[in-house]
């Protein structure tokens, strides 16, 4: 599962970088990031060092995302 996160997360930095369709990807990437962020609150709180700085830093970069989206040409 760790694997196939990191290959998850390697395609959506590859589909930033890439400027394609941006509104889709900054989608992706809030699904992505709630759901991971869901499960490990749900299952995995007790081994979290920092939950609330980890969903606080996690709402920051989604900001950054659709503010980069938003703002992308159509």
């Amino acid at each position: 599962m760790t694997l196939a996160v990191g290959a998850g997360e390697i395609v959506l930095a590859v589909w930033i970088l890439s400027g394609y369709q941006p509104r889709a990807c900054a989608a992706v990437q809030t699904a992505m990031l709630a759901s991971m962020n869901f499960f490990e609150l749900r299952l995995a709180y007790d081994l979290l060092l920092a939950p609330l700085a980890m969903v606080a830093a996690n709402a920051a970069f989604l900001g950054l995302a659709w503010y980069w989206a938003l703002s992308a040409a159509p």
